[in-house]
């Protein structure tokens, strides 16, 4: 089973990644809503309640945070193949993240989550074996149109990917 802690994008944002979404890749709208993965997906065998339980009490005292999406960029899922996988929105770092992401890794399961190699991002299409110079023309013209976005975050969200691959939310913590 996989399983991701995400940060929902408020409704301006959602429209803005689901239209590119539609534009160039009409299958991640199928798979779950537009969010901000600020750690990679984990794979794992976890009780849920307890996780949900455990998480709770990790991101009890946390407030609502700005944060900005900043731009496109090549999003490489695993770290160990350095091949892309597709396109993202860039959002940027801050302290709030840093210590979610520190609160995180003291709980067992997301123990070597405060690794500095993944950035915050939101995917919004999938390569797919797709040709590098298709990836490369798609990512110019996202990149033309502005793409800037401010928002406040004010829950996180545990999700669960399931037998058909898509990612379903198991619990949601408000901030």
């Amino acid at each position: 089973m996989k399983i991701n802690v995400v940060i929902p994008l408020d409704t301006r944002g959602t429209k803005m990644v689901n239209q590119y979404r539609f534009q160039y890749d009409r299958q991640s709208i199928k798979l779950c809503d537009p969010a901000v993965e600020f750690m990679s997906p984990l794979e794992c065998f976890v009780n849920l309640r307890t996780l949900s339980e455990e998480l709770e009490v990790a991101l009890r005292g946390f407030h609502r945070f700005k944060l900005t999406i900043s731009g496109v960029d090549y999003h490489v899922e695993d770290s160990d193949i350095e091949e892309t996988s597709g396109l993202c929105f860039r959002v940027e770092e801050n302290k709030n993240l840093m210590s979610i992401r520190r609160k995180l890794a003291k709980i067992k399961i997301f123990q070597g989550v405060d690794r500095e190699d993944f950035s915050p991002a939101i995917p919004f299409y999938s390569a797919g074996g797709q040709d590098g110079e298709d990836i490369a023309e798609i990512f110019d013209s996202v990149n033309e149109s502005a793409t800037e976005h401010d928002f406040f975050a004010s829950q996180l969200k545990l999700m669960m990917m399931d037998k058909s691959n898509k990612w379903e939310m198991v619990s949601e913590y408000p901030l």
